[in-house]
């Protein structure tokens, strides 16, 4: 799993131009904010009365990914209407 991860990070960052770049950095962000809210709703119905404490963890993680992804499809956008 490890060396996947190296592999993934070393692939994205050998990626050249803006557009892979961010292609590749939001696929993977988009990838770990599923999982995460994946993990939130089993949580939710498994995870009995620990459920808030946890929830509140996950949710640490969750909100930056989630205006990361906004903030990258904002951006994708800007550059297919040529804003910059």
């Amino acid at each position: 799993m490890t060396a996947t991860i190296t592999e993934v990070t070393h692939h994205i960052v050998d990626l050249s131009g803006y557009g892979a770049l961010s292609t590749g950095i939001g696929v993977i962000g988009l990838l770990l904010l599923i999982l995460l809210l994946i993990e939130q709703v089993l949580l939710q119905a498994y995870g009995g009365e620990l459920y808030p404490y946890r929830a509140r963890s996950l949710n640490v993680a969750i909100m930056p990914l989630l205006i990361l992804l906004v903030l990258f499809v904002f951006l994708r956008f800007a550059q297919l209407l040529e804003w910059f």
